[in-house]
């Protein structure tokens, strides 16, 4: 994550901290973008397409749920979220499920029941594409 993102983080933290604190409001959960291969070029240019997809969807349909409907209705992915400490005490991250991989979205679907809303985050933290069409497999295969 770059320094630009990390301000953004922070006072986006701050905001909420703010509105939690000061003027009662109930405290969220919420996600932001991902970005891929920013100094690592993977072996294929596919593979790098293949997470340009991943990036509109995040900028598409995470974007709604978390700006306009505040709601995860569209599902969750699991990587860069921030979740206020109240809404993991009460309702916690076990799923109850063995070796489940898709807890991000059974996560999402109880915080939801609770009655937590999400919003999205207006920060992007770096991945790395996988790099070649073999890792490309391996990972999604796991999702």
């Amino acid at each position: 994550m770059d320094v630009k993102n990390a301000h953004r983080l922070i006072n986006f933290c701050y905001d909420w901290n703010y509105k939690i604190m000061k003027l009662g409001a109930k405290p969220i959960y919420s996600f932001g973008n991902c970005t891929y291969t920013k100094e690592d070029v993977p072996e294929s240019w596919f593979c790098v397409l293949a997470d340009i997809m991943r990036v509109a969807e995040d900028y598409g349909r995470y974007y709604i749920a978390g700006n306009i409907l505040h709601n995860s209705l569209f599902g969750s992915k699991g990587s860069f979220w921030l979740i206020h400490e109240e809404i993991e005490r009460k309702v916690g991250f076990d799923v109850n499920y063995n070796r489940s991989v898709v807890e991000d979205q059974i996560s999402c679907i109880k915080f939801n029941n609770a009655g937590y809303e999400i919003y999205y985050m207006p920060a992007c933290c770096e991945e790395i594409s996988p790099f070649n069409l073999d890792d490309l497999y391996k990972q999604r295969y796991r999702w």
